[in-house]
């Protein structure tokens, strides 16, 4: 995961409970302190559980949740403006998933993925994502 100049070298396999934790952590202090005019998204889906290959164990709802998260940051900071261009996705049938949960967060619409249903139990958040968290907070100044 990368949030402007933050890279958040996150492992592999850790599940949307992790990796929302660290975008909900970082990427609201990131943009405090970039206070940006535009919000640009390169939207890549290959950390879906089905991807061949980033693997972060995310569903389409994570997807979801991420593109609520940024649709309010973009309302929040820079009148609504936000740009999204498709960047990664390797698996046909998650794909197209992931862009309609995407696009429906950015449309504050609904949406209930069905490949929730077959995800990999999810785990509690992870302690190498805290520590890496806890790291990035620091290297911004908190």
């Amino acid at each position: 995961m990368c949030i402007r100049d933050r890279n958040l070298p996150l492992p592999m396999h850790i599940g949307e409970k992790s990796y929302l934790y660290a975008f909900n952590e970082i990427f609201s202090r990131v943009l405090d302190a970039a206070n940006p005019d535009v919000i640009l998204i390169s939207a890549g889906f290959d950390g879906h559980f089905a991807d061949p290959v980033g693997n972060m164990n995310l569903t389409s709802e994570t997807y979801f949740e991420i593109a609520k998260a940024l649709r309010n940051a973009a309302l929040r900071y820079c009148g609504g403006k936000l740009i999204a261009v498709l960047e990664g996705g390797y698996n046909p049938l998650a794909l197209p998933l992931c862009i309609e949960a995407y696009i429906n967060g950015l449309l504050a619409k609904p949406f209930k993925g069905p490949d929730v249903y077959l995800a990999p139990e999810e785990k509690e958040i992870d302690d190498g994502v805290i520590r890496i968290v806890r790291e990035v907070k620091s290297s911004l100044g908190e």
